[in-house]
């Protein structure tokens, strides 16, 4: 049997707890010991507290911001988590490229003094890190065309939202937020267990999103990560993409340019036709990245 897993994406880098997902907390939580250890591939762990909360929630906190601030863990971060039955999590930390953390780099950077302990599995992690690094080198080093298409006016949005570039949001974006969270979305919550079980993103890239008004009113526009687009859209500039859902299909165009990416023209369309609402939370999974790029949207109703 597999061990359990989960994935998290850091949203609020400075919150001194970390939500496990309530399915996970909800099938696993009644056997797991406390405190848990969070342990990376070199061998390093943290004691960190597991804590109930709001009833039926259970959270990570004493010992979280150890763990978060040796392994400078920030907004947009991927982490996976892996239950192995013997009161450990093996934990993998992704940055916002997408590429796996140099764990060694990050402990002796924070003063770390720990053995080292180098396992088959580090080998196979350090591996990976140099295969991924050399794929993006030669990546970057032949940068994606402009698409030859002339740009169309755009006014100033000021609501702009990207994990990719970890561009700050504008106060009134961050205002609406706080309204509407994801770590207390039990729709994002859904998602996110959904995402874990059944899409593995470094085969399909994948983007979350949960919907606020600026997002699915009149004239809104939907912001989405500068490194999903730039992974799942043929060139920089202004193209179009496709949006699956329920077996139709409808065009969308986004436009991708100084580090910033959004749906514009066909997004609030599609939302109407298919009743996505405030607080609703849609995954956008990459299944094609030809010229005609296409994404399948799944939504989860809040």
């Amino acid at each position: 049997m597999a061990a359990p897993k989960f994935f998290k994406i850091i949203l609020d880098p400075k919150t001194d707890s970390l939500i496990i997902p309530p399915e996970f907390a909800k099938r696993y939580g009644s056997n797991l010991p406390n405190p848990v250890s969070l342990k990376v591939p070199t061998g390093s762990s943290i004691a960190v507290e597991l804590v109930p909360s709001d009833g039926k929630k259970l959270v990570l906190r004493k010992g979280w911001n150890e763990f978060r601030e040796r392994y400078s863990i920030g907004f947009g971060h991927f982490l996976v988590f892996e239950y192995n039955g013997k009161s450990e999590f093996n934990v993998a930390i992704f940055d916002k490229t997408g590429v796996e953390i140099n764990y060694v780099h990050a402990e002796y950077k924070t003063g770390e003094k720990r053995k080292i302990v180098k396992t088959e599995n580090q080998e196979n992690t350090t591996q990976a890190i140099q295969q991924i690094q050399s794929s993006w080198s030669k990546r970057d080093s032949k940068s994606k065309p402009d698409c030859k298409i002339k740009l169309h006016h755009e006014s100033t949005y000021e609501e702009w939202g990207d994990i990719g570039s970890g561009r700050q949001l504008s106060t009134r974006v961050q205002m609406q937020r706080a309204v509407i969270k994801k770590e207390t979305s039990e729709a994002y919550q859904k998602a996110e267990a959904f995402a874990s079980a059944h899409i593995n993103p470094k085969k399909k890239p994948f983007h979350i999103g949960l919907m606020h008004s600026s997002y699915v009113s009149r004239g809104s526009k939907l912001s989405i990560p500068f490194t999903f687009a730039r992974q799942s859209l043929p060139c920089i500039g202004d193209s179009s993409v496709s949006m699956a859902m329920d077996g139709k299909r409808w065009p969308v165009r986004c436009l991708v340019r100084n580090g910033r990416a959004f749906l514009s023209g066909g997004w609030l369309r599609f939302a109407q036709d298919n009743g996505i609402k405030i607080g609703d939370v849609c995954i956008f999974k990459v299944a094609k990245t030809t010229t005609s790029p296409l994404w399948n949207v799944i939504v989860f109703r809040s």
